[in-house]
């Protein structure tokens, strides 16, 4: 019994590090006959501590993701991850064109590594009621 608390707190102690403070979805409509509707998905994480993303994907969704990231420090983005990501503010971003996808309910699962211990959080994707049109 005394392990399983120690074990509990080690764990909630360990995933305060990493603080995911919004995952939503937002339609942006094409402006242009030759583009395509499609859904944008953000992702917003502050971390205390260095991290690896390992995975990142949606829940019984078996698509890879094509995600780029942007530190809200320095405005920098890029396709290419970083190894680690520096403890910081950071947001990641994917779109996919099936727009149905909009009204359905989905969670969005990231699996870090945070000194050399995998930790997985699931957080549910929100509906941004606003829709953008592009250019």
């Amino acid at each position: 019994m005394k392990y399983t608390i120690v074990l509990i707190l080690f764990v909630l102690v360990g995933c305060k590090s990493i603080h995911i403070s919004e995952v939503n979805k937002t339609l942006i409509k094409k402006g242009n006959p030759m583009g395509s509707d499609y859904i944008e998905y953000n992702i917003s994480v502050s971390s205390e501590k260095d991290f690896y993303i390992e995975d990142l994907f949606i829940e019984d969704d078996d698509r890879k993701l094509n995600y780029y990231y942007k530190d809200l420090k320095t405005g920098l983005s890029s396709y290419q991850m970083l190894s680690p990501f520096i403890k910081g503010n950071y947001s990641f971003h994917f779109k996919l064109e099936d727009i149905t996808r909009l009204s359905k309910k989905e969670s969005l699962v990231i699996k870090m590594k945070v000194d050399n211990k995998i930790i997985t959080k699931k957080e549910f994707i929100t509906k941004r009621n606003k829709s953008i049109l592009t250019k």
